[in-house]
């Protein structure tokens, strides 16, 4: 199916929509006969969730070789953000034979066909180009984060057996990388430097022939930040992800527009977030689009815009509400030529004042925001509005990407009527969708799988009478911490192996203009005093972001002599919540605790 095929307004989405669902397994293997395939398959997805499984194609190839070979090697596929408005591009023909040099150098070292790479690098064309190199071999990539302790990521690529490590030492935080470049040797793991000139000069001028990859063999593992002090590693498919992202990408930014033509894509996301990885690198490459490698102009953003936006092809920025209140800042009224098309919102849940001021001052109008879903199991965005007159609903989380079936339920698994609250779970399965935990498919399961095997998110949500999904609250501990989803009781775990800490609860605060925002509870094993408090409140952030990274670090601490307790022993989470957001007197009635001099104590101290 071509962009042009793909819905322009409500009552043909529905039409597509219910032929995608009724026919799943004829509309996905028209997707899927949309990418080339050095095997063809037979069957299009299986009992056991599995997808095109006995076709075999290579990823690389597909993002860059039958461009080359349709004639486009001279489109950009990639344009690199320097420092002021310096840029820099990459064609596709350029960009292939730079991955092919770099795929010989990883050849050089030994890499094989299945064998996993750890990436760690910034948002540059070396990022995009070392998965790419991985891809072309056969390999596997393993993006790794800047905000993950160097202990962490260590155990992720002992999960992972990474074999080869991709980074740069100059990249921040210097610390973290030296420490892991250290951990590589240790354990005779070559490191290729990706810093400029070396990476520059890795590798040979030769030809790499891409290798064929069964569909269900991995291509990347993505370990989500968690706060988990085990990693997990969820196995993406090669076939069924390029399928699904191939089609998310041309559905939801090519949509509107009058001539079929590239477009532009700037993602306010780390290299190893799972957005970054769909729409920054494999859904545009997939659909002969641009990446813009860089961040996002949130510092001096009116010359930055204006230079992204000097081209014709239409820009896109998906960015977290974080991005918006710094832009915000430093914002001045753009002229009308240097709008963005299309500005995507995602991660954490976006205020309706922020949501108009986009739509007044940063994309082309109101109907040019877009919300994305996406969990770190899904794949890339399945659930969207789109940038149409009547598909954009400000505040939905949208309508889903055809062939994927998403439900509301209750606690008894029964469909919800209309506009009723319940949680969202979707109904046999989307090729996209992560296979299994790394290691841990019993975990998968207990994780993500409801009784009747549908894939359960934890959202609470409602359907309205249109068929837009509106997001309610989360039914489990998961936040969205700056696009990040993080576990707080994996939170509390990792403060709970502290040797001095008796216990700990944290709380989400949820929708704060910049996202949502953790707050801890912590009980000492020993008392201490004003001074002792605040040297101990320095020692667990350092034990902390060892453990876990600092993007998971509770924004505050609270000291107390025990958790606030009902009668029945339970901690009483509802309160501390209250707690966190100062929504708690001295005069409130705390005759239901069994310690209300706790709470108390916290309220006297002002927190």
């Amino acid at each position: 199916m071509t962009s042009s095929a793909y819905p322009t307004h409500l009552k043909e989405y529905r039409e597509q929509y219910r032929n995608s669902c009724e026919h799943r397994a004829a509309f996905w293997e028209g997707e899927a006969r949309g990418l080339l395939w050095l095997h063809p398959f037979s069957t299009v997805f299986d009992e056991t969730g599995a997808w095109f499984a006995d076709g075999r194609l290579n990823a690389c190839e597909n993002a860059l070789d039958r461009h080359v070979r349709e004639g486009l090697g001279e489109r950009t596929a990639i344009v690199e953000i320097g420092d002021g408005e310096h840029q820099s591009a990459f064609t596709y023909a350029q960009l292939l034979a730079r991955v092919e040099q770099v795929s010989a150098g990883l050849l050089d070292l030994g890499l094989a066909s299945g064998d996993a790479v750890g990436i760690l690098l910034p948002d540059n064309a070396s990022c995009v180009i070392a998965h790419l190199a991985a891809a072309r071999i056969g390999a596997v990539s393993v993006p790794l984060s800047k905000r993950f302790s160097a202990a962490f990521s260590e155990r992720i690529m002992e999960d992972a057996g990474v074999k080869v490590l991709i980074t740069c030492g100059q990249m921040c935080p210097q610390k973290v990388i030296e420490a892991l470049i250290t951990w590589a040797g240790g354990h005779n793991l070559p490191v290729v430097d990706a810093c400029d000139d070396a990476f520059a000069a890795f590798g040979t001028h030769r030809t790499v022939e891409p290798v064929a990859r069964g569909a269900e063999d991995p291509l990347f593992i993505m370990y989500p930040g968690t706060g988990a002090s085990i990693p997990r590693g969820y196995v993406y498919a090669t076939g069924g992800y390029l399928t699904q992202v191939q089609l998310s990408q041309r559905m939801l930014f090519h949509a509107g527009l009058k001539t079929e033509r590239p477009v532009r894509m700037l993602v306010g996301a780390e290299p190893s977030a799972l957005i970054y990885l769909a729409y920054n690198l494999w859904g545009p490459l997939l659909a002969g689009d641009t990446c813009i490698c860089g961040p996002v102009p949130d510092t001096d953003p009116n010359a930055r815009i204006t230079a992204l936006t000097s081209t014709d092809d239409p820009v896109i920025m998906l960015i977290t509400p974080h991005h918006i209140m710094k832009i915000r800042e430093h914002f001045q009224p753009l002229t009308p030529e240097h709008r963005l098309h299309t500005v995507g919102v995602f991660g954490d849940a976006v205020t309706p004042r922020h949501l108009r001021w986009i739509g007044e001052e940063l994309a082309q109008d109101v109907t040019h925001v877009v919300n994305l879903w996406t969990s770190a199991q899904a794949g890339c965005c399945v659930l969207s509005t789109l940038a149409l007159p009547d598909m954009c609903r400000t505040g939905a989380l949208g309508l889903p990407l055809l062939g994927v079936v998403p439900q509301v339920v209750n606690d008894f698994g029964k469909p919800c009527g209309t506009n009723e609250s319940g949680q969202m779970v979707f109904s046999g399965g989307f090729p996209g969708l992560a296979r299994t935990i790394l290691g841990q498919p019993d975990r998968f399961a207990q994780l993500h799988l409801n009784p009747a095997g549908q894939f359960q998110t934890n959202d609470g949500v409602r359907q309205d009478a249109e068929g837009f999904f509106w997001f309610m609250k989360r039914l489990d501990d998961v936040m969205k911490v700056e696009g990040h989803s993080v576990s707080t009781s994996e939170v509390e775990s990792i403060l709970q192996s502290h040797p001095d800490v008796r216990e700990a609860t944290v709380i989400g605060v949820e929708g704060q203009e910049a996202g949502d925002q953790l707050v801890a509870f912590v009980a000492p094993r020993f008392q201490k005093d004003a001074e002792e408090v605040d040297a101990f409140e320095k020692l667990l952030r350092a034990f902390f972001e060892e453990h876990a990274g600092e993007f998971t670090l509770p924004i505050q601490f609270n000291f107390v002599r025990e958790m606030p307790r009902t009668r029945s022993g339970k901690v009483e989470r509802r309160l501390l919540h209250r707690i966190a957001n100062n929504d708690v007197s001295s005069s409130e009635d705390l005759g239901h605790l069994s310690n209300p001099d706790v709470v108390q104590d916290l309220v006297n101290k002002g927190r």
